[in-house]
Parts: structure tokens; sequence; C-alpha cells
């Protein structure tokens, strides 16, 4: 007979929280950019800046492994040692 084992629920919350933060840290910097362009041109803002190319790579890899973790199934069948 073979018995289910359920993985602990921590290990999917961290593809959570880190997908979170790198979004975060993301957000600040292109807010960042933002603030400069203004202190620099005050009300004379013809674009907004560009997101560089290597942090849209950066956070397409961190939402592509946030999916891949979330398409990893979450129990596992467990054999019996006498097998």
């Amino acid at each position: 007979m073979r018995s289910v084992v359920r993985l602990s629920r921590p290990t999917r919350r961290r593809w959570d929280y880190k997908c979170f933060y790198f979004t975060i840290i993301i957000v600040v910097a292109y807010a960042a950019a933002i603030a400069s362009m203004l202190v620099e041109n005050p009300g004379k803002i013809a674009s907004l800046p560009e997101i560089t190319g290597s942090a849209a790579v950066l956070l397409g890899i961190s939402h592509a492994t946030y999916l891949a973790g979330k398409a990893v199934p979450r129990t596992l069948t467990a054999r019996p040692n006498n097998q």
C-alpha cells in the first residue's frame, strides 16, 4: 500500500516571497529613476524612463522560476521499505 507524503508549506512560500521581493526591488529602482527625472527637469518629463533589458530579463527569470515552482506537484507517493 502506498502512502501520500505532503511537502511542507514553507518551501512553497519561499518562491512566493522571493518573487515578491524581487519585484519590489525593480519597482523601487524604477521609481528612483522617475524621481531623478523629476528633480533634474521639474514638470518637463516627455516620457517615462526605459526599463533596461537586464532588468526585464532578471524579472522574467524570477517569474519563470515562480511559475515553475507552482507547476511542481505538491504531493509525492512514498514507496514502502520492502520494495
